[in-house]
């Protein structure tokens, strides 16, 4: 796998997308949480949602992070699978928390739409990859 940073190769238009995704969604969620929360039309006056939003974009980050190197990782596509099962998670909660009536349908229907589209990416990259060695 080439570095997406210095390869400019088609190929690797899918993994610079989910990189900057990733990268944005932890960017914003630790210098301007409360904008994140507007965005994704959830209210965190008075819960823990800034708590669980910095958690959520340190996590991000480190994916960012972890996406950006993938061609210094021993089983890439191991990575890329890791990453594609945390954003379908991510939908379900947001599909389930939304069936609860715990945000707003808005909210859930974002979150889903975003988690998916993650994951259809991941999915892109993982396509165009060979095998992980043995």
């Amino acid at each position: 796998m080439s570095n997406p940073h210095t390869d400019p190769s088609p190929e690797l238009f899918p993994l610079r997308v989910l990189i900057a995704i990733r990268a944005t969604l932890a960017i914003g969620g630790l210098l301007v949480p409360r904008f994140g929360f507007r965005l994704f039309l959830m209210e965190a006056a008075g819960t823990p949602a800034p708590v669980m939003g910095r958690m959520f974009a340190v996590r991000n980050a480190v994916i960012a992070l972890g996406l950006a190197r993938l061609d210094t990782t021993r089983v890439p596509r191991a990575f890329l699978r890791l990453n594609m099962l945390i954003d379908i998670v991510d939908a379900l909660a947001f599909a389930a928390s939304g069936r609860r009536r715990e945000i707003g349908g808005g909210a859930a229907a974002l979150g889903v739409g975003v988690a998916l589209t993650a994951a259809t990416l991941g999915g892109a990259v993982g396509a165009r990859m060979p095998a992980d060695p043995r």
